[in-house]
């Protein structure tokens, strides 16, 4: 799960570094598309944890 958050993130920036290098500006679709999926699996990981704690 970690493993998978953390290539997310690097996803994360690469749409962002790629963008602002070729277009100096950022593709906000491929962004926020990326970023809900880091911020779903983030949340998911979140509630399992407490699931476990509780």
């Amino acid at each position: 799960m970690v493993e998978r958050l953390w290539e997310l993130f690097e996803e994360l920036l690469e749409v962002i570094l790629s963008s602002m290098a070729k277009h100096g500006f950022v593709d906000l679709l491929e962004f926020e598309y990326i970023k809900g999926l880091f911020e779903d699996l983030l949340l998911h990981n979140q509630l399992k944890a407490l699931e476990k704690a509780g």
